[in-house]
């Protein structure tokens, strides 16, 4: 394993194409059996939304399903990406990190903050799609 399984961390590996999240992540505080789902999806859900969207728009980009090196968007998908890329990039523009005071380097932060956004969405929708399946 690249990383320290004993460790809390989650990650996304393109040439497997695998979220991976360790062991010790499926605890308190991050997970407990008795919480209530919104809690589940707004924490674990969260984290595995946020790894799995590095598929699509960080890491994962571009290689294909199977781990090859390959641009496998259209002409299409690219600028329409290109122009919400800029759009994420605007809003983290200025930004102040609340810990140092130190301001955000919105380009290299870029790809972790299309994660965090698309991560929040995943998780929502999993939860709108569970409470809709439960009577």
């Amino acid at each position: 394993w690249p990383h320290d399984l004993t460790k809390v961390n989650a990650y996304y590996s393109p040439l497997e194409n695998s979220a991976v999240l360790t062991a010790v992540i499926l605890q308190h505080p991050f997970y407990s059996f008795g919480l209530p789902s919104s809690v589940k999806m707004g924490t674990l859900g969260w984290i595995l939304g946020h790894e799995l969207n590095h598929a699509f728009y960080g890491p994962g980009r571009d290689h294909d399903e199977y781990g090859n090196e390959r641009d496998w968007w259209s002409n299409k998908t690219n600028e329409n990406f290109k122009e919400r890329k800029n759009c994420v990039r605007d809003l983290y523009k200025g930004q102040i990190e609340e810990k140092t005071c130190m301001k955000i380097n919105e380009k290299k932060t870029l790809n972790e903050n299309i994660a965090d956004i698309k991560g929040l969405e995943t998780a929502f929708e999993a939860h709108r799609r569970l409470l809709a399946a439960v009577p």
